[in-house]
């Protein structure tokens, strides 16, 4: 009877390899978890852990191609993986430029199948997963963030593909900058949701990225909560403010680098703007943009009008002047001035003594402005940076 039960045994144990063959697992193996999901089993070697490249690409839905010794894999987001067997350098190529790659230990070829380190799967130029081992088993995950608008609507946003949940369903794919540039900005740490007045969603974040200078950024999007056009739109500055999303009525605005959109949030409609019209908006009315520089558009003649000089009368500069004069440790002199206003608005993130003339806010038909003016001080504790502020007012044409 015994003899019996364990052929039985052995035979439903048969059975299930047949169906899911990664139930198996070798001894110098490890069961692979992904998304709390099992999708294949990773052979050990020299104290790394590899994947056949089929399954390693298979991560991202991707497929590799092997040819003269080298692996190529077009990587969502990414670019293309380009790695040789036996080199342990790799590159990720973006088509303009190319990212280099490094593996712990070089792909390998055995009984004629190609293995590929499961490290390169944590490369945040890779694929960017979190990678865990427990025991006899490898957990990958993708970096999430979470917010709960309420009780009903709990929001998640996988960092690495964009792709933001609604209480476990998809709502809709964001275009993370970290996402397809992990080596130049990085990843968010928070996000926040709003309702709109017509019942959609308004998404913002912001970070920190890095170039030749470290900078700031802030994303935003219109999301509509019925299903559409999704457009995700990215600021960035090194030290100057960046414009906030505004309403214009009925019209959301967001700031992008390559131009700020404007979003009918009952139609749905997006407006793109052209032309003088295209440029970071920081105020909008019916009729008159405000755009980066201290522009001023008008949307009815389609002219563009510069602020600074009107803002800077002769009598403004003066006063300025004069205190810059009096008060100053090492005073500028009259010499000086017109190279000092040629700096307006361009000073480094090293706290420069340089003129600011920035927009505060719009109130009716006027739209209020500051001049800031500094200069470093030393005192018994260092060098530091005295400033006044002078309130300027322009009153828009009819």
């Amino acid at each position: 009877m015994i003899n019996w039960f364990m052929a039985v045994l052995m035979l439903l144990m048969s059975g299930v390899s047949a169906v899911n063959p990664t139930i198996a697992l070798p001894e110098n193996g490890a069961a692979v978890w992904l998304e709390g999901r099992r999708v294949a089993t990773a052979l050990e070697q020299n104290g790394e852990l590899y994947l056949p490249m089929p399954e390693f690409f298979r991560l991202v839905n991707a497929e590799g191609a092997f040819a003269d010794n080298q692996i190529e894999a077009v990587l969502p987001l990414r670019g293309t993986l380009i790695m040789q067997v036996g080199q342990t350098e790799g590159r990720i190529d973006k088509g303009e430029y190319a990212a280099t790659i490094y593996a712990e230990q070089p792909p390998f070829i055995r009984d004629d199948i190609i293995y590929l380190p499961l490290s390169l799967a944590a490369d945040e130029k890779v694929m960017g997963y979190n990678l865990e081992r427990r025991d006899n088993a490898v957990w990958l995950n993708a970096p999430k963030l979470h917010f709960n608008l309420s009780s009903e609507e709990k929001f998640t946003l996988n960092l690495l593909s964009g792709v933001l949940y609604l209480n476990g369903c998809e709502l809709c794919r964001l275009n993370l900058p970290s996402a397809s540039e992990p080596g130049s900005w990085y990843p968010p740490d928070k996000f926040g949701i709003h309702r709109t007045p017509s019942g959609n969603y308004l998404f913002q974040s912001g970070a920190m990225g890095s170039g030749a200078l470290s900078f700031s950024y802030q994303l935003a999007a219109w999301i509509p909560s019925a299903g559409g056009e999704v457009q995700t739109c990215c600021v960035h500055s090194i030290i100057e403010p960046m414009p906030q999303p505004f309403w214009q009525g009925k019209n959301l605005w967001l700031a992008d680098d390559d131009g700020s959109i404007c979003v009918n949030d009952c139609t749905g409609e997006i407006t793109r703007f052209t032309g003088d019209g295209q440029g970071i908006c920081w105020w909008a009315n019916e009729r008159y943009m405000l755009l980066g520089g201290l522009r001023l558009y008008d949307r009815q003649k389609e002219t563009l009008l510069d602020l600074t000089p009107l803002l800077l009368t002769p009598e403004v500069k003066a006063e300025a002047e004069e205190f810059l004069q009096s008060e100053q440790d090492f005073p500028i002199s009259d010499s000086e001035f017109e190279w000092y206003w040629s700096y307006l608005n361009i000073g480094l993130p090293m706290a420069d003594p340089v003129p600011e003339l920035h927009f505060n806010y719009a109130k009716g038909k006027k739209l209020y402005f500051s001049l800031i003016c500094n200069y470093r001080q030393e005192d018994s504790d260092g060098l530091s940076n005295v400033y006044k502020e002078y309130p300027l007012v322009y009153k828009l044409p009819r």
